[in-house]
């Protein structure tokens, strides 16, 4: 399982993401950004993935293939499950 995190200020305060690819499929999930002595009292929320957040998950991922820490595969079926959406 590969996991890709990121963070989103929004109305409620921060908002940490986190994108686990395994199995072929994409998942995201949500938390609140809590101090370190809350931490893992934290659960995770399954979000459904907008058009916004695949767009962020492929910037994100755009960077770690440039750092060599992504394979290519993931930037192209993201790219290519978008293209399909804008058609429609």
């Amino acid at each position: 399982m590969e996991t890709h995190s990121w963070k989103e200020r929004g109305e409620d305060g921060v908002i940490l993401y986190r994108a686990n690819y395994q199995g072929g499929k994409w998942s995201l999930e949500s938390c609140p950004k809590v101090g370190r002595s809350m931490r893992d009292a934290v659960s995770w929320t399954p979000v459904e993935m907008s058009r916004g957040h695949w767009e962020t998950l492929r910037e994100i991922l755009w960077r770690k293939y440039q750092r060599k820490r992504c394979p290519w595969h993931f930037i192209e079926e993201i790219d290519k499950m978008l293209a399909e959406t804008e058609e429609s």
